[in-house]
């Protein structure tokens, strides 16, 4: 193997286990977010100010799953060909997102079918479809459809030098951040495009970006080290302080190179452990895991959590901390119980699982 291919595998080797955290952390937001939901952070005081701060660093890594789109778009440029694109862009996410997204229509509004039309029904399913709302994740399928049906511009771009542009981009969602209404797709994709040509930066600046980290890392760590713990201490001494703007997008993209550093260097001969091989695997899944995983958590959430006795003490007493522990507990078994509805799903359908759940 020739050094320049070795190269290439080693990024897309980084990039896939970046791809395994990122839908982890993804998981553990929403954890937290229908933690939030239940009511608990309205009765929280300032000593439970490390709730908020650890709860918001899982926020918003979505962004992850864009750059990463982003990155590979780069990666791949070389061999695009827009109508094997489009139809992998259909076979992949649009036909999964369709159908998983019936399957929770029927569940969550039944009774709304069996009191309609099948005109009417389908009509409603077609407006929550075309809105990503069936499910709280699924915001992100028509956004990224739209950066989809961009891609002849973004093939394009792909052969100038992004630097500039990438500059720009990061400057833009700074000053502009992520709408909190995701279902307006042209802003949140007015957002979220500058992110996905970040993404395509820093694939196209890779190497650069690595030496850059490396000569500098010991003041990165340090900078990001004095960032985290004032950020922390304001929690924790002003009353009402958020910095989950802020924490969103520009910071998120700041830990990805980092995370996207530590792999690309740490594990430069392809290093075989069981936490890259778990990695490994849910990176593999982490498509259906997306696409399932927050109709499982609120499952868990509803049936056996809600009303239980213990969780409303909980609730109660806001310790901050325990509910820490808790988000965490809930994500470990919604993946589990993912990866379970996957593989079973995987088993059934065999080579047309793609077509259920998108892998």
């Amino acid at each position: 193997m020739d050094s320049a291919t070795f190269d290439n595998l080693r990024k897309v080797n980084s990039i896939h286990l970046l791809r395994g955290i990122i839908i982890i952390l993804i998981v553990i937001c929403h954890c937290y977010g229908i933690l939030w939901s239940s009511g608990i952070c309205k009765k929280m005081g300032s000593n439970q100010s490390y709730f908020y701060f650890f709860s918001s660093l899982t926020l918003n890594w979505t962004v992850g799953f864009v750059l990463i789109a982003g990155y590979l778009f780069q990666h791949l440029s070389y061999k695009f060909k827009l109508k094997r694109y489009y139809l992998s862009k259909i076979k992949n996410v649009i036909i999964p997102y369709t159908v998983v997204s019936f399957v929770i229509f029927v569940f969550c509004y039944w009774d709304y079918i069996n009191d309609n039309s099948i005109y009417q029904s389908f009509k409603k399913f077609f407006i929550e479809w075309k809105r990503g709302s069936l499910s709280i994740p699924f915001w992100f399928i028509p956004m990224i459809t739209f950066i989809y049906l961009l891609a002849p511009i973004l093939k394009f771009l792909s052969g100038k030098n992004l630097t500039t542009l990438s500059i720009i981009s990061f400057i833009f969602v700074s000053l502009y951040p992520r709408p909190h209404d995701g279902y307006k797709l042209l802003s949140i994709s007015l957002h979220f495009l500058p992110v996905y040509i970040i993404g395509m930066g820093i694939r196209q600046n890779h190497l650069n970006i690595m030496k850059i980290i490396k000569r500098n890392f010991f003041i990165i760590i340090m900078f990001f080290s004095v960032v985290l713990l004032l950020i922390a201490t304001m929690y924790e001494t002003i009353p009402n302080f958020s910095l989950r703007g802020v924490m969103y997008t520009p910071f998120k993209i700041m830990i990805f190179m980092l995370l996207l550093y530590f792999w690309d260097y740490t594990n430069s001969n392809f290093t075989k452990n069981k936490f890259n091989s778990i990695l490994s695997y849910i990176a593999n899944i982490s498509f259906p895991i997306f696409f399932i995983h927050y109709a499982i958590l609120e499952s868990i959430f509803y049936l056996f959590l809600k009303n239980n006795n213990y969780f409303q003490q909980v609730t109660q007493n806001c310790s901050g901390f325990l509910e820490l522990i808790i988000g965490i507990t809930m994500a470990l078994i919604t993946l589990f119980l993912s990866i379970i509805v996957i593989e079973v799903v995987k088993k059934m359908t065999k080579n047309k699982s793609r077509y259920f759940i998108g892998c």
